[in-house]
């Protein structure tokens, strides 16, 4: 008898619940992190965006290795707190479609300009993407979880880019390769720009 009002009690508190307590939203690491890491590989503006700044990385070489990443990571990140914060942005998808077709045009004609001409490019174009991130954010996520999702996401491209430039810049014509990806990126850019 005692299990039958067990039971009955039970089936009674699983009616009374509400949505609230029964954790409605999926894990925070589910719901930030992987949220925000699928990001960047959703848009192709965003992927080509960033595998461009790795291959320009790769073919300027030195400091760029590591800068120009991290000011794209940097002001993404800044871009994403402004963008969560409602700070709008004016014409921020001209600006990404810009950054496509501007990157894919220093890679396809390997002409980078001083490297702080490029890092403030870098930056200015990672802080348009970041913003879309935050503004596009899912609401009910983690927002460190989510930012920390997209930079790492957007940090394994960008290395992505550079190993495949460093690669094909050190073999038998390989460079043209790179130039041609550039290329690639710029038309690309361009149809975002038209569409």
């Amino acid at each position: 008898m005692n299990w039958l009002r067990l039971l009955v009690l039970a089936a009674a508190l699983s009616f009374v619940c509400s949505a609230a307590q029964a954790h409605p939203t999926a894990p925070a690491w589910e719901g930030g992190f992987l949220s925000g890491a699928a990001h960047p590989l959703a848009g192709l503006d965003h992927l080509l965006a960033i595998l461009a700044v790795g291959l320009l990385s790769a073919q300027v070489g030195g400091r760029a290795i590591w800068a120009l990443p991290t000011a794209f990571v940097g002001s993404m990140l800044a871009g994403c707190v402004l963008g969560a914060m409602g700070w709008m942005m004016p014409a921020v998808e001209f600006g990404i479609a810009v950054s496509v077709l501007l990157l894919g045009l220093a890679v396809a004609m390997n002409c980078a300009g001083p490297l702080a001409v490029s890092l403030i490019a870098a930056a200015g174009f990672g802080l348009c993407h970041g913003h879309v991130h935050g503004t596009e954010m899912p609401l009910l996520v983690a927002p460190a979880l989510y930012a920390a999702g997209f930079a790492i996401t957007t940090l394994g491209l960008q290395c992505v880019g550079i190993l495949v430039g460093r690669w094909a810049i050190c073999s038998l014509n390989g460079a043209i390769g790179v130039r041609l990806a550039g290329a690639l990126v710029a038309a690309c850019g361009l149809v975002l720009l038209v569409v």
